[in-house]
C-alpha cells in the first residue's frame, strides 16, 4: 500500500453480473461433475449428460454476455489473438503439468516400492530446478523476448514427458531424476514467460480481467490433467482401485490387485498423452510472431 499506486483508471463503473456469474458457475459444477463421472464405466450416462448440459450453460453464458451491458467477462478480449493463443498454450500445459508428478509418485511407490519419504527426496530435484529456471525464465524474457524461453521451456518438458514414457520397472532412480529435472527446467522456462506474454498483451484496465481468465484456464487445465491420468490408470485396473493408487492408500497392496505390467502401461500411455498435449502448445506460442496485432478497446 505504500509502494504501489493504482496507473489505470476504469472507463465505467464496476457492476456485479448476478445472472452471468450464477450461469458459468453452474457451467463450471456440471463440466466437473461430468469429468469425475467420465472416469468410471457405472456412471459413464450421467457424465455424458453432465456435459451436454455443460455445453447448454456454457452457450447461454456466451449469448448472456454478448447481449448484456454489465458483462462478467468481456468477450472481445478474445479477439487479442496472442492474448488466446497464450491462454490456450498455458491450458495445454496444466493439463499436462497437473498430473505428472502424481504419475510419478505412483511409479515410484506403486512399481519401484519406494517409500514415501524416499519418493519426495527423489521429487525434490524437479522442486529445485523448476524453481531456479522460474527465475532464469524471466531474466530471458525481459531481454530477448518471451518467444524463446516459452518455446524452449515446451520442447525441454516435451521431451522430459517422452523420457518418462519409457520407464519400466527396471528404471534406475538416476534416469527419473535427470528426467523430472528436465521437465523442471521447462516448466520454469515456460510459466513466467507465458505469464508475463499474456499480462502485457492487453491494455492495464482489462488485466484483473486477464489474471482470472489465466488461473481458471490454468485450474480447468489441470482438472482434466487428473482426468488423463485416472483414465490411463483404469484401463490397467478399476476405478476403485486407480482413485486408491491416486490418494496413495492403496500402494503398499498393489500386487492384490494390479498386475504391475498392466500398471507400468498405462502410466507409460500417460505420459505418451501428455507428451503430445504438452508438444501441441508450441504452435500458439508463436502467436506473437505470427499475428502482429494490438489490442483495441
Amino acid at each position: 500500500m505504500r509502494t504501489l499506486r493504482e496507473t489505470c483508471k476504469l472507463m465505467q463503473k464496476a457492476c456485479l453480473e448476478i445472472p452471468g456469474f450464477m450461469l458459468f458457475t453452474s457451467f463450471l459444477f456440471t463440466m466437473t461433475m461430468g469429468l469425475t463421472m467420465m472416469n468410471a464405466t457405472k456412471w459413464l450416462s450421467e457424465a455424458i449428460l453432465f456435459m451436454i448440459l455443460a455445453a447448454i450453460l456454457f452457450t447461454l453464458f456466451i449469448a448472456h454476455e454478448r447481449r448484456g451491458r454489465c458483462r462478467s467477462l468481456d468477450l472481445s478480449i478474445f479477439r487479442n489473438l496472442q492474448f488466446t493463443g497464450r491462454i490456450i498454450a498455458q491450458s495445454l500445459y496444466s493439463m499436462v503439468f497437473g498430473a505428472s508428478l502424481t504419475l510419478i509418485v505412483i511409479f515410484l511407490e506403486s512399481l519401484g516400492n519406494y517409500s514415501a519419504s524416499l519418493t519426495g527426496l527423489l521429487i525434490t530435484p524437479f522442486e529445485l530446478s523448476f524453481l531456479a529456471f522460474g527465475v532464469v525464465g524471466g531474466r530471458i524474457s525481459d531481454k530477448k523476448g518471451f518467444e524463446m524461453p516459452t518455446i524452449t521451456g515446451l520442447l525441454l518438458a516435451g521431451a522430459s514427458l517422452l523420457m518418462l514414457s519409457r520407464i519400466s520397472a527396471a528404471t534406475s532412480p538416476a534416469y527419473l531424476i535427470a528426467a523430472t529435472i528436465i521437465l523442471g527446467i521447462g516448466a520454469g522456462l515456460f510459466i513466467a514467460p507465458n505469464t508475463s506474454s499474456i499480462m502485457t498483451s492487453i491494455p492495464p484496465e482489462r488485466r484483473g480481467i486477464a489474471s482470472a481468465i489465466r488461473t481458471l484456464s490454468f485450474n480447468i487445465g489441470f482438472l482434466i490433467s487428473l482426468n488423463i491420468a485416472v483414465i490411463s490408470l483404469v484401463q490397467a485396473t478399476s476405478y476403485e482401485a486407480a482413485a486408491q493408487l491416486i490418494i496413495m492408500e492403496g500402494a503398499a497392496n498393489i500386487g492384490e490387485n494390479i498386475a504391475a505390467n498392466n500398471l507400468a502401461k498405462a502410466v507409460v500411455e500417460a505420459f505418451q498423452t501428455q507428451a503430445t498435449i504438452m508438444l501441441a502448445g508450441i504452435p500458439l506460442s508463436l502467436t506473437r510472431i505470427i499475428f502482429r496485432r494490438k489490442f483495441h478497446s
